[in-house]
């Protein structure tokens, strides 16, 4: 009796870790399957998967990745597009915030 008790709650234990393993390699199946996925299908798949992760729309999640790859141009950008008309050059927006930063306090 007692032996019979203690064999099940070895399978059982067995079995807990056995559901463990396989749920963790799922997840990490189930994250490389995302990755993957994202590199095969056409672009515009690729930036919804991006915004989904991420949260919003495409735009959103856009402005997210360069801001986290690279916070001081992105702020530079945002400068540029808030400063200039749509019409206008790059090389102009530069000389009209240089002029501005220079007569701010």
């Amino acid at each position: 009796m007692l032996r019979a008790a203690t064999g099940a709650a070895v399978a059982q234990q067995a079995l807990r870790w056995w559901m463990i393993g396989s749920g963790g390699i799922g997840v990490l199946l189930g994250i490389l399957l995302c990755l993957g996925m994202a590199a095969l299908l056409p672009r515009q798949a690729g930036a919804w998967m991006a915004a989904t992760m991420i949260g919003g729309d495409p735009w959103s999640a856009g402005e997210a990745l360069m801001q986290e790859g690279d916070a001081t141009a992105f702020n530079r950008m945002v400068r540029l597009y808030q400063a200039c008309p749509a019409a206008s050059t790059t090389e102009f927006c530069d000389a009209a915030i240089a002029v501005k930063a220079a007569g701010s306090p």
